[in-house]
């Protein structure tokens, strides 16, 4: 009994392994599907890639996070969305992109990153306000004890 039980397992082990071989050695042909390339703003850097069959829809799960971009002393940017390289709109993970069933195999499109940007500008406290009127109000009383020579 024991050693029937021994060659049963062992003979699913054997399966077993073969199994795992033939599936790490399937590798997927991307001749017939649609390159999908997530560039930075320059168009310069992939951040992601994937291939679609013609149809499928790119959902906002398969978008990569929002890029961002540092911002400067003058100048912050915002991420607006994705520009697509087929029908020029903007694409964001809640609005999905359906590649169109006539894509030829082997094509690509490309969404790149596009910013917004939003002036900096100095805003004022209230607490800023008051500090100024009195520091103007000391000027005054500077000079006119300069003037009156107090």
């Amino acid at each position: 009994m024991k050693k029937a039980l021994a060659l049963l397992l062992s003979i699913i082990a054997v399966f077993s392994m073969f199994g795992i071989v033939a599936c790490a050695a399937e590798e997927t042909d991307t001749s017939n599907l649609v390159a999908v390339i997530f560039c930075d703003e320059t168009g310069e850097k992939v951040l992601a890639m994937n291939f679609y069959a013609p149809g499928k829809v790119v959902g906002g799960d398969k978008f990569p996070e929002d890029p961002s971009k540092e911002a400067t002393a003058t100048t912050e940017y915002i991420f607006k969305g994705w520009r697509c390289s087929v029908d020029g709109r903007l694409y964001h993970q809640n609005n999905p992109y359906t590649i169109s069933e006539t894509a030829k195999s082997g094509s690509s499109i490309t969404f790149t990153a596009e910013f917004a940007e939003k002036e900096i500008t100095a805003t004022q406290s209230f607490w800023n306000f008051v500090e100024s009127v009195f520091a103007r109000i000391n000027l005054i009383f500077q000079y006119f004890a300069k003037v009156f020579e107090w």
